[in-house]
């Protein structure tokens, strides 16, 4: 029979305000530790009550075929997403509290390759891939991940289908199969993934770092498994891989290590029922879960050098990292957040600020981003990282200094009250009017709360801010100095000859060398510099809450309010959400964006160079939740901001004081251009990115591609930016204002920026060259072939489009049936059974009004010839 439920804590979990869902947390007697969630808004849906389809034009993620050219430094290039809407879907997501970290030393990735493995089928329900394709036929999908020390699983799926998903997703943490024949397969997906990350500089630094630590703390393996540490040093060895996954799985899955989070429209005594039913049989294997508090922190003595490294991408960047111990106790002050918070200001009076003045430096990241590799029961990393200039790299000691400097100052000064207070206050009026999460978006960062919090804290414990310890401050500011501190140097201009090590697993070259003893002397005494300070009090916090009424009629839809020869305006006033925030989105239309490839890397410039402007006085805004963008599109710049509504007229008319009366000196125009260089470089280096712009180059009748513009924008000057004051007297405004606003203050926004940008109107020839068109492709099949611009990057995407024609509401829906249909056996077929690679999917796509369908594959050139099995493969799904 089935094992009691003993419930711990039912109605303790401190929830938002707003939240209507109710929780119930719950001990299984086996240890498994649930939280019950049920959400009465969620539809009962029947099998024509079909998600949103899912309509894309991105290799990364779902998008339209508009560009997004406005690429952080410091971050990889995600595309915007348009995917399906699941908020009818029921979740569930277990987390398992054992990762890489356990993985034995003959066989690294080991945790890694019984994640992949769990998937291919169960005593129960033995077929290969038969959850997923049960979730793929009722709606859902899965997905797992591999940290340190905790392995996650969730899935989401029709409400209606959710007890029975829960049955076979629960057989993976009962009795999978494990079988050899799974093994060899998911070795080859391991591998794929790890070669789909070599040309990734963030997980290269990483294996870097982690190749430096001291050999007895987890942190030094080799956490991703490849075929050599997976199949081929095994077999050399003579060790059998299956049985060793085996033995993992029993010492890791135990039911006391694992945590549960399910999500639906049930009652909670429902739900109750079916957990206990069918999670009970998750067996405990009575041995304690595995911890590494008692190792020594991962670096010894020789951790305050200076490495250099040669990046993939164009860029100088430096780190600054300091190794701190485990910080999990932490977590109610969160120091690494407060000091974090004030090192990454962008603000006056910040690290960047007085860099930025000096031409030395464009952006700034510090702090700690709580992933496994740095927060863990081991230890702790804290690192400062700083996108240089030219003029910044041959200054490296200098903004060094400046970091230090400003590390001083909080030290001398002390934890600030109204610092801490603030940040409180940000997260306390955040928590209370935050927006319901998708359920599998919810469920999964929940049950990753659950390894580290008490049941009260489940939803608040990793965000809020719940008291001020101003000893455990000063304990981290006083660990940050720069004796104890690591600097790590990419930059693209060192070269193979320049440094003389290769790390063995990414083949990352690079040098370490002794911190000169002039800057060590120079860093032990220093002085204040005048020009940092605490930021100032936040103007834009808001304190205004209450829901406004409303003055005009209520819609389904937002509806045309305002209209002119120069601007038009959509709106529609919350009745749904009920909460005290509101949208913008301005449409910048004009026909100068795509004239000429040189007209659209002016654009890039001239969003580049706005927001430049904007980073000091606006980063209070982003800061106080409240966002803003600037994308380039081909037909228009899109400016997007949101957030409480209280001082989102206040960000408004900031943004756009700044874009109609934009300047830029000489000085900084160079410095901009040569980052969007790098950033237009870095862009042609990713296989999806040029698979993407060649797919789009033969479609649209107008298309100027990353290479295009980096040939153009070399003979881009600042006299050229008077481009700018075309393109604002000859474009067409067309907004969307969505809300907790009146009709009356979305006018009156609108008819702002109009005042300021002073358009004249758009002729009809400039009106007609506003559109794109696609173009029919001729009958059969085709093929186009393009080598990576990165001789070293083996990686590879084949993509069959497949061009169906004009769109209307049915051609999609049939499309989009089509696709669902599709998934699981292309995921089956492509990946599964011939090994193909990592990342295999199909997707409706729309360039400009017209349909297709998309087959794609990234892979190694290594292991394929792809010209072979592009049309052929695709044909066995």
């Amino acid at each position: 029979g089935t094992l009691k439920c003993i419930q711990t804590m039912a109605e303790v979990v401190v929830k938002s305000p707003r939240d209507c869902r109710e929780y119930r947390a719950l001990s299984l007697e086996n240890g498994l530790r649930v939280l019950l969630v049920s959400d009465q808004q969620m539809k009962e849906d029947t099998e024509d009550n079909d998600p949103d389809c899912t309509v894309s034009d991105d290799c990364e993620s779902g998008t339209s075929d508009d560009e997004n050219e406005q690429v952080s430094c410091l971050e990889e290039e995600k595309a915007p997403s348009m995917e399906k809407s699941s908020s009818n879907l029921a979740a569930a997501a277990l987390c398992v509290g054992v990762g890489s970290f356990s993985d034995p030393d003959e066989l690294p990735g080991l945790a890694h390759l019984v994640e992949h493995m769990l998937f291919m089928g169960s005593e129960k329900y033995p077929k290969q891939n038969e959850f997923d394709a049960f979730l793929k036929k009722h709606g859902g999908l899965s997905n797992a991940s591999t940290d340190c020390e905790q392995t996650l699983f969730h899935f989401e799926v029709r409400r209606k289908n959710f007890k029975e998903a829960l049955d076979r997703f629960a057989q993976f943490f009962v009795s999978p199969l494990l079988n050899k024949r799974s093994s060899e397969a998911e070795i080859q997906a391991v591998d794929s993934e790890f070669q789909m990350s070599l040309q990734s500089d963030a997980a290269r630094k990483l294996q870097l770092l982690s190749s430096q630590s001291r050999r007895g703390n987890p942190f030094s393996k080799f956490l991703w498994g490849n075929m050599k540490t997976l199949q081929l040093v095994p077999q050399e060895q003579g060790l059998d891989v299956n049985v060793h996954a085996r033995e993992f799985y029993a010492r890791a899955y135990s039911a006391n290590y694992m945590t549960l989070v399910v999500v639906s429209g049930e009652m909670l005594d429902t739900l109750e029922n079916w957990v206990t039913e069918i999670f009970s049989q998750v067996p405990k294997n009575g041995l304690s879960q595995p911890s590494f508090g008692d190792c020594l922190l991962p670096f010894d003595e020789l951790f305050h050098h200076v490495v250099k490294v040669q990046p993939v991408k164009e860029i100088h960047q430096v780190d600054i990292v300091w190794q701190l111990p485990c910080m999990f106790h932490t977590y109610r002050c969160k120091p690494l957040h407060y000091v974090g918070w004030l090192l990454g200001h962008e603000g006056p009076g910040s690290v960047l600020s007085v860099l930025r003045q000096k031409g030395w430096a464009l952006e700034i990241v510090a702090g700690n981003g709580e992933e496994g590799y740095e927060y863990n029961s081991s230890f702790s990393l804290f690192s400062c990282s700083i996108i240089l200039t030219e003029e910044g790299l041959m200054n490296v000691f200098e903004c060094c200094s400046v970091v230090f400097q400003y590390l001083e100052m909080l030290r001398c000064r002390g934890p600030q009250r109204r610092i801490f207070d603030e940040l409180k206050t940000i997260e306390d009026i955040e928590f209370q009017f935050q927006e319901q999460m998708e359920p599998v978006d919810f469920a999964v960062d929940v049950v990753k709360n659950m390894q580290l919090f008490c049941p009260e804290e489940y939803l608040t414990g990793d965000t809020l801010m719940f008291e001020f310890d101003e000893q455990m401050i000063v304990n981290v500011q006083n660990a940050l100095l720069p004796g104890s501190a690591n600097i790590t140097i990419l930059s693209s201009n060192f070269t193979q000859c320049d440094l003389n090590e290769t790390e063995p697993w990414f083949q990352t070259a690079y040098l370490t060398e002794e911190i000169p003893k002039l800057w060590d002397d120079a860093w032990s005494k220093l002085d204040l510099h005048p020009d940092l300070h605490f930021p100032p009090p936040n103007r834009f916090i808001a304190t205004y809450f209450d829901l406004k009424p409303p003055d005009c009629p209520d819609t389904l839809e937002p509806v045309v309010i305002y209209s002119t020869d120069t601007s038009k305006l959509w709106f529609k006033k919350d009745s749904k959400f009920h909460v005290p925030k509101a949208h913008i989105c301005l449409n910048l239309l004009s026909p100068l964006v795509k004239t000429s490839p040189m007209n659209a890397a002016m654009t890039s410039l001239f969003l580049f160079v706005l927001e430049h402007n904007l980073k000091e006085i606006a980063y209070a805004a982003d800061v106080a939740q409240l966002s803003y963008s600037f994308v380039e599109h081909e037909n228009c710049v899109v400016i997007k901001m949101s957030g409480f509504n209280d001082k989102l007229p206040l960000l408004f008319d900031t943004v756009t004081d700044y874009l109609a009366n934009f300047t830029c000196d000489v000085k900084e125009f160079g410095l901009i251009k040569a980052q969007v260089c790098k950033n237009y470089h870095n862009l042609r280096l990713k296989p999806t990115r040029l698979s993407k712009d060649t797919r789009l180059e033969i479609l649209q009748q107008v298309k100027w591609t990353v290479s295009d513009k980096l040939a153009a924008i070399d003979s881009v000057d600042v006299e050229q930016l008077q481009f700018v004051e075309n393109f604002k007297v000859q474009v067409f405004v067309e907004g969307l204002i969505e809300g907790n606003m009146t009709s009356a203050e979305a006018v009156g926004l609108l008819q702002s920026v109009c005042n300021k940008l002073k358009m004249n109107p758009l002729l009809p020839s400039q009106v007609s060259q506003l559109s794109n068109r696609c173009l029919l492709l001729p009958r059969g099949a085709h093929l186009r072939r393009v080598g990576n611009m990165n001789e070293k990057d083996v990686n590879s995407v084949v993509t069959n489009y497949y061009q169906i024609g004009l769109g209307s509401v049915s051609t999609l829906a049939l499309n989009d049936l089509l696709v669902s249909l599709m998934e699981e056996p292309c995921f089956d077929v492509l990946r599964t059974q011939e090994q193909l690679g990592y990342s295999v999917f199909c997707t409706c796509r729309c360039t400009s009004g017209v349909l297709g369908l998309s087959v794609t594959v990234c892979t190694q050139a290594t292991k394929f010839r792809l010209r072979d099995w592009s049309i052929s493969n695709c044909e066995k799904i």
